[in-house]
């Protein structure tokens, strides 16, 4: 059975979050980009633009707030990458009427459609990928502002894709450069990817004027370089992502005034909370429980305003979307254009005669197979599965992937995997955890972002990162016990400061509670608790500490929590002094041994060095008392085998400046003392 973490578990592609965050930590930022690219082949875009759902599960927020992880995502990319994002994406094949044939054809060239030809192409199978736009990305190319999504950005991953032997075919737009039927006699398996292409617009007076303009086509003509005009004060109606969207272009057009009609009330608000707050900084206002009635216009035939009236429910008893009006309850809102930002769908016309369509035109598909209808059709992604946030398109396409393979290699598809997912995060835990203010980005001030589509939003610098990194709980790498090994002898219980070990003969520690600090691990007799990705130096893990023999080697130990606030470990080996320093990032110096110690001294290591955190794992805990007895008892062993115990210390961290100094000055005492042997 698998094991997730609430934040894994709820992203749709089900990334690796402690693995990648944990990677972070430790400085190993490609390992961490690999963790991330594992699952998801759109690993930079999803840094960038992705809603975050593992923030809306992360276990930290019951003891302040979520980790920061999408930003975390943007750091681990952007220096975890092996190359550099490219101003646009590679080759992408413009040949109408050039159909080689193969495998599989994937008709749009999206997120969903992307993904499933990545997988497809891992597992061998030949695949085409046609798309009537100039260049691949679907949505993220087209729709999403280049000043929250930059294309460098988007063409780096369609770049990785290409690499791995995905073929784009450009400017190709099935149903009038090929038929459908034409396709699928040249291809295996064909799948339909083609997302959601159309702006819904409203049947009310005044809806078919010129200046009413649909939401996607004004986008993507801003995004194209070629924008619609917009007038001095523009309307938008609708409450989601893409109104915000759509009001926060035109007022980088140059319009002075962007005003969002919606009928829900601000709680109702489909928009994300963020997207929101982001238009209100610009100047954008907000118009809620409002329904539009009438587009008004002037005598010479030109928009001059909407006609609202109160809506008086969005939703009915049944949580249908069933607004209601009070028609006497109406206002004017002024304005020189209208945006109708009001939802998706997606054009479908071109299969009619081939493939199934419901009474409302959406494609019939099977919600298991992702199977549309005839023998050898597939769809995934909003197409097949309606709006949705980009990672879940990402997800549907692994799924239609992993369906049209069983279905080329006549194989039913594989059974999905039973899935545990660690529980809530129990009050008596939550309320020892020492809490740490959230990191956020930084954002360019609102009057300066409108004056341009350049980025608005900063990236995390590595002091930033690494400080957020280390608010991960670390749920899901907790303590293991090895009941062969175990004793009962009850050490665990006593020691650990959140109250989680139990012991009944054996001991047991839950996965739900346990906080990974390794504390029970470092005081165990029998040696029956490990933690994950916690390897003792006893155990065979070696390095190098002799790369520059004129600078005495020492292994510096630093806490978890002192990584970003108190010790940035690329600043620390740049002194000239500690650059033949080894630095290992323990979840707390409580996880430490005497053998560990005393396993660097056996491997002629000259010095070690502890740093801790000021305020230990726990207030109130036994940590304090605990950490100085394994290192009064660390120093009288060393005594005890005629080594100076002067190369042994443990600097509590106050800030980066007071580490540094006492770093250097225990280097230079230890150099002083001389070669070990």
């Amino acid at each position: 059975m698998a094991y997730l973490t609430p934040c894994s578990y709820g992203c749709p592609v089900k990334t690796n979050v402690p693995g990648y965050v944990d990677s972070i930590i430790n400085g190993d930022y490609a390992e961490a980009f690999k963790i991330i690219e594992e699952n998801n082949p759109f690993p930079s875009v999803c840094a960038w633009v992705c809603p975050h759902p593992c923030e809306d599960n992360c276990r930290r927020a019951k003891v302040d707030a979520p980790v920061n992880i999408r930003a975390l995502k943007r750091f681990a990319v952007e220096k975890g990458r092996k190359s550099k994002y490219t101003q646009r994406a590679g080759n992408c094949l413009d040949q109408k009427g050039n159909i080689p044939g193969g495998d599989i054809a994937i008709i749009g060239a999206g997120p969903s459609g992307l993904t499933a030809a990545h997988d497809l192409v891992q597992r061998g199978f030949t695949v085409t990928v046609f798309d009537r736009h100039d260049e691949p990305g679907g949505h993220f190319f087209a729709s999403i502002p280049v000043f929250r999504l930059p294309r460098e950005v988007l063409s780096g991953d369609i770049a990785m894709l290409q690499e791995s032997g995905v073929d784009i075919r450009c400017g190709f737009e099935v149903g009038k450069d090929a038929g459908l039927e034409e396709l699928r006699g040249k291809y295996r398996a064909v799948v339909l990817a083609v997302g959601m292409q159309e702006s819904k617009m409203l049947s009310i007076p005044g809806g078919e004027h010129p200046a009413v303009l649909p939401a996607l086509p004004f986008l993507q003509r801003a995004n194209s370089g070629n924008p619609m005009p917009v007038g001095r004060s523009v309307i938008v109606i609708g409450g989601g992502d893409v109104a915000m969207d759509v009001a926060r272009t035109a007022l980088r057009q140059g319009g002075s005034e962007a005003n969002v009609v919606c009928l829900e009330s601000p709680e109702e608000m489909p928009a994300h909370a963020w997207e929101v707050q982001e238009a209100r900084e610009e100047g954008v206002r907000l118009y809620t429980g409002l329904g539009p009635k009438e587009i008004l216009l002037s005598i010479d035939e030109g928009v001059q305003g909407l006609e609202v009236q109160k809506v008086m429910q969005v939703f009915d008893k049944e949580g249908r979307f069933n607004p209601c009006f009070d028609t006497a309850q109406t206002k004017v809102i002024n304005g020189d254009n209208v945006i109708v930002s009001v939802g998706q769908a997606a054009s479908l016309s071109w299969v009619r005669g081939h493939l199934q369509l419901d009474s409302r035109g959406n494609l019939v598909v099977d919600r298991d197979t992702l199977a549309a209808g005839e023998d050898g059709f597939f769809a995934c992604g909003e197409v097949a599965q309606g709006p949705g946030a980009a990672v879940s398109a990402i997800a549907s396409g692994h799924k239609v992937a992993e369906n049209v393979a069983a279905y080329l290699s006549k194989i039913g598809p594989r059974k999905p995997e039973a899935i545990a997912v660690l529980g809530d995060l129990p009050d008596k835990v939550s309320k020892h955890i020492i809490t740490h203010k959230r990191r956020n980005l930084k954002h360019l001030k609102p009057e300066t972002r409108v004056k341009s589509f350049g980025v608005f939003e900063m990236g995390f610098n590595e002091e930033n990162a690494l400080t957020e990194a280390s608010r991960c709980l670390r749920c899901g790498l907790g303590a293991e016990v090895d009941i062969s090994l175990c004793i009962g002898c009850l050490t665990c219980q006593r020691i650990c400061p959140y109250g989680v070990p139990a012991v009944e003969s054996k001991a047991s520690i839950s996965p739900d509670i346990c906080q990974a600090c390794g504390m029970c691990a470092a005081a165990c007799p029998a040696g029956a608790i490990t933690i994950p990705g916690l390897k003792r130096e006893s155990d065979g893990d070696s390095y190098d500490v002799f790369s520059n023999p004129a600078n005495p080697p020492m292994v510096i130990y630093a806490c978890r929590k002192t990584v970003g606030r108190h010790i940035l470990p690329g600043t620390v080996t740049g002194y000239t002094v500690l650059n033949n320093a080894v630095i290992r990032v323990l979840p707390c110096i409580g996880s430490l041994r005497k053998d560990t110690l005393l396993t660097n001294f056996a491997r002629g290591v000259w010095g070690v060095a502890l740093i801790s955190c000021s305020e230990g794992c726990t207030s109130g805990s036994l940590y304090n008392a605990g950490r100085d007895a394994e290192f009064k008892a660390s120093l009288t062993l060393l005594g005890e085998i005629g080594i100076d115990a002067g190369r042994l210390a443990h600097l509590n961290a106050e800030n980066q400046e007071s580490v540094i100094n006492k770093l250097t000055d225990f280097a230079q005492k230890v150099a002083t003392i001389g070669s070990l042997w």
